[in-house]
């Protein structure tokens, strides 16, 4: 009989936790059977593919997660108002139906993605023959005594996972039970860019932590010299209409292009397409999406405030810029648009690198975890 995995997530969007999800569901979909509980349905389909994993909200009817913030900077005060008595109802109901969930739980393994998870099934789960997995996503010091928090969440747990060294040698000072599993390339693709466009690309949601209004003025300075040069920002958020604003103020409406969200499928053309990748984050656990632009070939710049930038791209694979400075990222990029030999030769030591996080070498990590956990 396969072992029962239970994943609780928040919801099924098209964040990096989700995307998370989706890769685990993919390794463990011939071994294993898996369970996703969610607190709310935020989409009518999910954003990602979850494989032959069941799917169980525990609410059909939740919020979008950025909705409060962006009617506050509209200043809508009624709407507002009538959003969060909607919201604190939802949050009662979501953590009374989750604690209810987690008291009943019978599976093998239970891995959790967040803290307010972490921290319901370190109070509630009571089975000790569960093996309880908790995954860490934030950089450790996202805010002040966040890696305090998470350690107190996890006291119970088997395993505290961490995807990023960086994060591990961290919480290695501060929890017994630490291990390093790094995130995964489902697929490496067999096409990569052919590196002769003008073409950048950046990949997020639109929120602030991504740094994407400081990528709009790293634009701004590039596109002063050669306004050839086209950023495709792909993604979406509450803060679309701030970026909006911000193209449109410094007149980069022809150099600074915002398709949406793209499907994987519908991502590789622009990445096909693309010379650089660009990632302007303040903070980064990981940078997935670093490895996703690799496997296409397509070299790398980021600020180096982004933990997970910074250990990816130390590794000579790509350029990070220290201090958030706006103008040596601008006079960076357009350095290496202008050296065709050492873009190939960043393509070459990119496309070795993620090597390393193929799914079928994290697979065995990840089983190696719980079969000696029978």
């Amino acid at each position: 009989m396969k072992k029962r995995i239970v994943i609780l997530s928040l919801t099924m969007g098209y964040g990096g936790i989700e995307k998370y999800i989706s890769s685990l569901c993919k390794i463990f979909k011939d071994k294993y059977d898996v369970h996703i509980i969610c607190n709310y349905k935020e989409f009518e389909k999910p954003a990602f593919n979850f494989y032959n994993a069941s799917i169980e909200y525990l609410i059909n009817n939740g919020f979008r997660s950025d909705s409060i913030k962006k009617l506050i900077k509209e200043k809508k005060i009624i709407k507002i108002i009538k959003e969060l008595i909607k919201r604190t109802k939802i949050k009662y109901l979501e953590k009374s139906l989750m604690k209810r969930k987690i008291k009943s739980l019978d599976c093998d393994v239970v891995i959790t993605t967040r803290l307010s998870h972490n921290k319901m099934v370190n109070k509630y789960l009571k089975n000790s023959n569960i093996l309880k997995i908790a995954t860490e996503h934030n950089s450790y010091d996202i805010e002040p005594n966040y890696d305090k928090k998470i350690c107190k969440s996890v006291s119970n747990y088997n395993y505290l996972l961490l995807v990023s060294k960086t994060q591990k040698n961290h919480y290695d000072n501060m929890f017994s039970r630490c291990i390093y599993i790094p995130n995964v390339i489902d697929d490496v693709p067999n096409k990569s860019s052919e590196l002769s466009s003008l073409n950048l690309i950046s990949v997020g949601r639109f929120s602030p932590e991504k740094g994407f209004l400081d990528l709009i003025k790293v634009m701004n300075e590039v596109v002063k010299k050669n306004n050839k040069i086209k950023l495709y920002l792909i993604g979406d958020g509450y803060q679309k209409q701030e970026i909006n604003k911000m193209i449109n103020d410094l007149k980069l409406k022809d150099n600074v292009i915002l398709p949406g969200y793209k499907s994987q499928g519908e991502l590789q053309r622009y990445y096909l397409d693309s010379t650089l990748y660009v990632m302007t984050s303040y903070s980064e656990s990981f940078g997935i999406v670093l490895l996703e632009a690799m496997s296409y070939g397509i070299p790398c710049i980021a600020f180096d405030s982004a933990k997970g930038a910074y250990e990816i791209l130390s590794e000579a694979n790509g350029v990070l810029i220290k201090d958030r400075n706006i103008n040596k990222m601008a006079n960076s990029i357009i350095k290496l648009l202008n050296d065709q030999d050492k873009l190939l030769k960043m393509q070459k030591k990119g496309l070795d690198y993620i090597r390393n996080y193929e799914i079928k070498k994290v697979s065995e990590k990840w089983f190696s975890l719980l079969d000696k956990n029978k």
